[in-house]
C-alpha cells in the first residue's frame, strides 16, 4: 500500500516554523513493513496534489485545521482514504469526520454506548478502532483504574461496532499484581467469546519517570533497566502472582497461539466485506510480528 502521510501548515517566513515535528516519522515507524510510506510538511516545502496514494494521513493543530480541511477534501473528491489525526482531530473528531472518507481510530470501548457518535462514525467512514480492553480480569482494570471496562460488556459492545460495519481491534496487558498463571488460558477463552477482530499484546511496561515505575522500583521489583527491552515483549517487573519465567513464557505461549497463521486466516475472512478482510490480514500480521522475539 502506497501511503503519503502530510503535516499541514500555512507556509511562514520565519525559519522557526520550518522545523519538521517528529509525529509523522513516529506514525511511520510504527507502520507494519511492507509498505510504501512518504512524508511531506509543508512547513517545509510545498507539498504535492496531484499524486495518487492508496491512503493520506493527515496531522494538524488547529490553527492549521482550514488547510488540513482543504487537503482532505482534495483527496477524497479524487476517491482516496483519508485518515486525519493530531490534536485537534483528537479532541475534535465530531468536526474532522466531516472531512474522512474511511479511517481508523482510537477510541474508548464505551463509544459503542453512544449511538449517536457511532452513527456519526459509520457514517463517515470508520472502518476500525483501537480499544483499550487491558485485561478480561476485573481485579486487573480495577488495579489500572479501568473497572469501568467491565467486561461483562465487552461483548455487547463489540456487537454495536460490528453492526455499524466498523472492526474491533484491542489492548491486552498481561502482567499485572493481580494476573496469576491461568490468565492467558483464561485471555484466550474470553477473546473468543466477545468476538474481536485482533488485539495488539504486551507485557507491562512501567515508563521510567512515572509515579508506576518509582512504586515498583522502591519494592525492588524493576528487573530490566535496559530501555531497548521496553518493547511489550520483554518482563520489565517481577511479578506478584507468578515467577518472571511463567510470565514471559505465558506471554510467548499466547502470542504463538494467538497469532498462528490459520488463526488469523479465519479472522480476517469472518469479516463482512473484502475492505475489513484486508485491514484484518494487515493488523493481525502487524501484531504478530510486533511481539516476535527481538522485536
Amino acid at each position: 500500500m502506497k501511503i503519503k502521510l502530510i503535516s499541514a501548515a500555512v507556509r511562514s517566513r520565519s525559519r522557526w516554523s520550518q522545523i519538521m515535528t517528529l509525529s509523522l516519522p513516529a506514525v511511520a515507524a510504527a507502520t507494519p513493513e511492507g509498505h510504501d510510506i512518504s512524508i511531506e510538511d509543508e512547513r517545509v516545502k510545498k507539498i504535492s496534489l496531484d499524486d495518487s496514494p492508496d491512503l493520506v494521513g493527515i496531522s494538524f493543530e488547529v490553527f492549521r485545521a482550514y488547510r488540513a480541511y482543504e487537503i482532505a477534501d482534495h483527496y477524497r473528491q479524487r476517491h482516496i482514504p483519508v485518515v486525519l489525526g493530531g490534536m485537534h482531530a483528537s479532541v475534535m473528531p465530531e468536526e474532522a469526520l466531516l472531512h474522512e472518507k474511511k479511517f481508523f481510530m482510537q477510541s474508548h470501548v464505551l463509544l459503542a454506548e453512544n449511538e449517536e457518535l457511532l452513527s456519526l462514525a459509520a457514517k463517515a467512514g470508520c472502518l476500525g478502532v483501537f480499544v483499550g480492553v487491558e485485561s478480561v480480569s476485573a481485579a486487573a482494570l480495577s488495579e489500572a483504574n479501568k473497572g469501568f471496562n467491565r467486561v461483562e460488556r465487552l461483548k455487547d459492545n463489540i456487537a454495536r461496532f460490528h453492526d455499524r460495519g466498523i472492526r474491533v481491534d484491542g489492548g491486552i496487558i498481561f502482567g499485572f499484581d493481580t494476573d496469576t498463571p491461568d490468565v492467558f488460558d483464561r485471555t484466550i477463552e474470553a477473546l473468543e467469546k466477545v468476538r474481536i477482530d485482533s488485539v495488539a499484546v504486551n507485557i507491562l511496561i512501567p515508563y521510567p519517570g512515572t509515579e508506576f515505575y518509582r512504586r515498583f522500583e522502591k519494592e525492588g521489583r524493576i528487573i530490566c533497566t535496559d530501555y531497548t527491552k521496553y518493547t511489550g515483549s520483554t518482563v520489565i517487573v517481577r511479578p506478584k502472582n507468578m515467577t518472571v519465567e511463567q510470565l514471559q513464557a505465558g506471554y510467548n505461549r499466547f502470542t504463538k497461539d494467538y497469532y498462528r497463521i490459520m488463526e488469523i486466516v479465519y479472522r480476517a475472512f469472518k469479516q463482512p466485506n473484502a475492505a475489513a478482510t484486508i485491514t484484518g490480514l494487515i493488523s493481525n500480521v502487524g501484531h504478530r510480528m510486533n511481539c516476535s522475539p527481538g522485536k
